[in-house]
């Protein structure tokens, strides 16, 4: 999308946090260039090389966030991991566009991916993970993929890290390319696969994630406060 689709979906409809894949961003285009009104703050991996690509996260300056560096093997990755938190919250949001090749260096590549996945999803608060995988060929209704080292290889860590893909519906022609994953996805709501934004030719996808304000818990007046009694919960039920 251009910059002043980007700056409305910023500022007409108000999101907490924006992820983008492929912003073909580069070291000449700062971030006010992207966010005149400051509002946000951002974490970008711009191609360096090459032109295109490139992911970027911008986080309301009313959240406090914390950019989660990479190992020295994700280098030549295209991704970027922040944890963003609160008083009583706290979750991992992780953005990634992996270019539609097939060839040996991309199943290598998938590989490292994977792996550098698996490192950062392994916290104890939610991780979510999106972007364009460009895994076309993924059948979510029955989790397979087809043996070409790169799909089977996406899916085998999704299912080995007990994430859940969320997104149903086509985003791009017939084919769901922009994953929403999550290892706690009762956390997601309000997940909706839009118009793309601008003249971009992919479809945008938004949703909702449930946490705990910030705001004090006020017990009633002559009351204890409630709390939920885990020793006594009956597991099995639930």
């Amino acid at each position: 999308a251009n910059l002043t689709d980007f700056q409305n979906a910023m500022y007409g409809d108000n999101y907490d946090v924006i992820m983008v894949t492929e912003t073909w961003l580069n070291n000449n285009i700062p971030n006010s260039f992207l966010d005149f009104q400051g509002l946000y703050e951002f974490v970008r991996c711009d191609r360096q090389i090459t032109v295109g690509g490139g992911v970027c996260v911008a986080i309301k300056k009313s959240l406090r966030s914390c950019t989660v560096g990479l190992s020295i093997d994700a280098t030549d990755l295209e991704l970027v991991a922040v944890d963003i938190f609160g008083c009583n919250f706290k979750f991992r949001v992780v953005n990634v566009y992996r270019p539609p090749y097939y060839n040996e260096t991309a199943r290598s590549s998938a590989l490292i991916l994977c792996d550098e996945l698996s490192r950062l999803s392994s916290v104890k608060w939610p991780c979510f993970i999106v972007g364009d995988f460009n895994c076309p060929n993924i059948c979510w209704a029955k989790c397979s993929a087809p043996n070409d080292g790169i799909q089977d290889i996406v899916l085998r860590f999704i299912n080995e890290n007990n994430f859940m893909q969320l997104v149903n519906e086509p985003t791009r022609n017939s084919n769901i390319l922009d994953l929403v994953l999550c290892n706690q996805p009762l956390l997601v709501c309000d997940l909706d696969v839009q118009c793309p934004i601008g003249n971009s030719d992919h479809c945008a996808v938004q949703f909702s994630i449930v946490h705990e304000t910030d705001e004090p818990r006020v017990a009633p007046q002559n009351q204890g406060e409630l709390v939920y009694d885990w020793q006594r919960a009956d597991f099995v039920s639930m």
